[in-house]
């Protein structure tokens, strides 16, 4: 009796010391920065800060019903993620407007893309220069490897000052000192009041179909897809401030 006292013993000791030497989740975030001297714990909320040179954000939009395809970038001006133990995420990113570029075109027509699309027309930056999206659920779909997950983000996109619910899948890996995220979001302009050719007024008779005095036909050849595809790839700087 005392010696299966005894295994019983061991085998519980064990146990316990095999589960204290369990790695918290999150080990692999070291800081760089610990605000106010405070000892990091395995419960404690991150905030990663993104680097706003290294990060690339890039737009693709184009007609309704051709092969035509315009792509350009936009710059990130400020933009952090809050990430706790078990990868819940917050935070979101602000996007400068009026840096809209072209990749597609030749200097001349890139200019007046560009210069369209930032007008009243479309995005009207000079009223609404920047555009923002804030983070307002996730949930992790797969875990790719131990500090690499595959997230479906839901949160508040706001353009021309409305904003809508969006959701996507992003891919943000925390294993090394700069974390990495990248995704792709498709929103489509007519919520956020950018009409300008959308398919919507071909019904229209007081459209500005009816001032091209032409044949419905003839004017869905210059039809402007709605949706919109954003792609990023999010580097964040070094470390992790911990509260």
């Amino acid at each position: 009796m005392k010696k299966i006292l005894f295994a019983l013993l061991f085998t519980s000791i064990a146990f316990t010391q095999i589960m204290e030497s369990e790695e918290p989740l999150l080990q692999p975030l070291k800081a760089k920065k610990i605000i106010d001297n405070e000892k990091i714990t395995a419960d404690d909320s991150g905030t990663i800060i993104f680097d706003n040179e290294k990060s690339k954000i890039s737009w693709i939009g184009g007609l309704k019903y051709g092969l035509s395809n315009h792509d350009g970038n936009m710059k990130m001006m400020s933009g952090n993620l809050i990430i706790t133990k078990d990868i819940k995420l917050s935070g979101g990113v602000v996007i400068n407007m009026q840096s809209m570029t072209n990749n597609d075109l030749p200097t001349g027509a890139k200019d007046r893309l560009i210069g369209h699309l930032k007008s009243a027309d479309f995005f009207n930056v000079n009223e609404f220069p920047t555009a923002s999206f804030s983070i307002t659920s996730s949930d992790i779909v797969q875990r790719v490897s131990n500090n690499k997950y595959k997230i479906k983000i839901t949160g508040d996109l706001t353009i021309k000052g409305k904003t809508n619910e969006v959701s996507f899948d992003t891919v943000i890996n925390l294993e090394n000192d700069v974390k990495k995220a990248s995704g792709k979001l498709i929103f489509n302009r007519t919520d956020f009041g950018v009409q300008y050719r959308a398919e919507m007024h071909l019904e229209n008779p007081n459209s500005f179909w009816n001032q091209m005095q032409t044949s419905r036909d003839a004017a869905k050849d210059k039809v402007i897809r709605d949706e919109i595809e954003i792609s990023f790839e999010i580097e964040s700087l070094p470390g992790l401030l911990v509260k």
